[in-house]
């Protein structure tokens, strides 16, 4: 009772939004949630739910992606093209992304301008996956 009326309260706030909870009723009240414990749900254009294993947003088409990655992260380069990173990224001084490698790491960057990453530093991976209704689950009660 407790997840839908967080459910319930993230709908109202978030409206169309990203919602931050990992659990959002549909139009009709029935509770999903996205099946990977660090995915993303939202509301798609057309105000279907649709589901991400990480960060989601919307692209220059109007669709809902996501994170290749659980749990992972979504970054833009200087030309819109998205990126896929386990974790945190940073930009250096070149404009490159570096990011943690382990899903929800974080990046240091000492005063020397040397970057440290949680779990070692990576690229991010160029893409995203298109988020779907299919990768949510039904709440059971």
């Amino acid at each position: 009772m407790k997840i839908i009326l967080m459910a319930l309260f993230a709908s109202f706030l978030f409206g169309a939004s990203l919602s931050q909870a990992a659990c959002m009723p549909d139009n009709f009240g029935t509770v999903f949630c996205s099946s990977t414990s660090q995915g993303s749900i939202a509301k798609d254009r057309f105000g279907e739910l649709v589901c991400g294993p990480g960060q989601c947003l919307t692209n220059n088409f109007d669709e809902l992606v996501c994170s290749k990655f659980n749990g992972g992260i979504l970054v833009t380069d200087q030309f819109d093209q998205l990126f896929s990173s386990p974790g945190e990224c940073e930009k250096d001084s070149f404009g490159n992304f570096v990011c943690s490698a382990v899903a929800g790491g974080s990046v240091y960057q000492d005063n020397f301008g040397s970057y440290s990453c949680e779990g070692g530093c990576v690229s991010p991976t160029r893409g995203a996956v298109t988020a779907s209704h299919q990768q949510c689950r039904k709440l059971s009660h």
